[in-house]
């Protein structure tokens, strides 16, 4: 009797196909993500008496203090988008848009990373934004918050953080490629040469077809000063938590600030990690082994992801409270 022949995904039905590709998709980005996480978890096994004893010596006020200015800070990421879409005309409460802000936070640490800036163009949609200003709001809030947090990274890198020359000087470099990047966005014939790829066209004929409101800057030096503000705070809460665990660290306000900056930036350009899981680590354990031991260097990026997430949840957790304020919106 013959055996039957082997079944190839191409020769699978129709409807099996999509789903298999997206089982395979899936599988990739979680193969990623464990491979972006492999040096951060040998890292800390290799050193994980050390890393135990800074855990264990840590300073709880220290770091009290350090979550205590980033869960104050926070609401000016909620600002962000509240001025873009006002200077699209959209009038809707800060309350509502840092509401709908923080919710689409849940949505980048699916594997893949960039599901929150979709998810937050959908929720806008879903309140009332017209779709072109949902695009351009989520758009600009990318550009401030990451402008910003360049900013900061760029005046470290010159003048403060301790690097070697080489590295500093592809750092310097990279930096400016991705602001350069960004500033590209708002250049009319960029959305010309995107229009010809068939999934951007609907949305870049979009926005050309309003150029007068896509291609302005009145938008960006508020939403960029609001940036730098919550950027320095934050450096000021990661200098906390950096003390928190190393006391005698020789590190400024900038220099901890441009750090942490640094590995935002880093894992903000690795889109395909969530949240820049491992990305950002490594790079914070390689900047702060300057100023500290490995150990307190490692326990240090660990803690900060913690931190971080700990008070995105906050906002997460209150943010349906911040929703059931009746949606007032107004276009002008």
């Amino acid at each position: 009797m013959s055996q039957p022949a082997p079944v190839s995904p191409a020769s699978l039905p129709l409807k099996k196909r999509p789903a298999l590709r997206k089982l395979l998709e899936d599988l990739g980005r979680i193969l990623l993500v464990l491979l972006a996480l492999a040096p951060v978890a040998y890292s800390t096994w290799k050193n994980w008496p050390e890393v135990r004893l800074a855990l264990e010596q840590a300073s709880w006020p220290r770091l009290a203090e350090g979550f205590g200015i980033l869960l104050l800070v926070m609401p000016l990421m909620g600002l962000i988008p509240w001025l873009t879409l006002r200077h699209l005309g959209v009038r809707q409460s800060i309350r509502r848009v840092s509401g709908l802000y923080f919710l689409s936070q849940l949505a980048k640490y699916i594997p893949g990373g960039i599901w929150a800036y979709p998810g937050r163009m959908v929720a806008y949609e879903k309140s009332g934004v017209g779709r072109v200003q949902a695009i351009l709001s989520v758009s600009r809030e990318v550009v401030a918050l990451f402008l910003g947090s360049a900013t900061i990274a760029l005046a470290g890198v010159f003048l403060q953080v301790h690097m070697a020359p080489w590295m500093q000087a592809a750092t310097a470099f990279g930096i400016l490629a991705c602001m350069l990047a960004l500033f590209l966005t708002l250049v009319p014939s960029v959305w010309r040469w995107l229009s010809r790829i068939r999934f951007l066209r609907k949305s870049a004929l979009a926005l050309l077809g309003d150029a007068g409101t896509t291609f302005n800057l009145r938008w960006l030096p508020g939403t960029l000063a609001v940036s730098l503000v919550f950027w320095l705070i934050t450096g000021w809460g990661f200098l906390q938590l950096v003390r928190a665990v190393a006391p005698t660290a020789s590190l400024t306000w900038l220099q901890a600030g441009s750090v942490f900056a640094l590995a935002w930036c880093v894992g903000f350009v690795i889109v395909f990690l969530p949240s820049g899981f491992g990305a950002r680590e490594i790079v914070l354990t390689y900047l702060l082994g300057s100023y500290v031991g490995a150990a307190d260097a490692i326990t240090i990026a660990l803690l900060a992801r913690f931190w971080w997430m700990a008070a995105e949840a906050v906002y997460v957790a209150l943010s349906p409270l911040l929703l059931l304020e009746k949606a007032k919106l107004r276009l002008e």
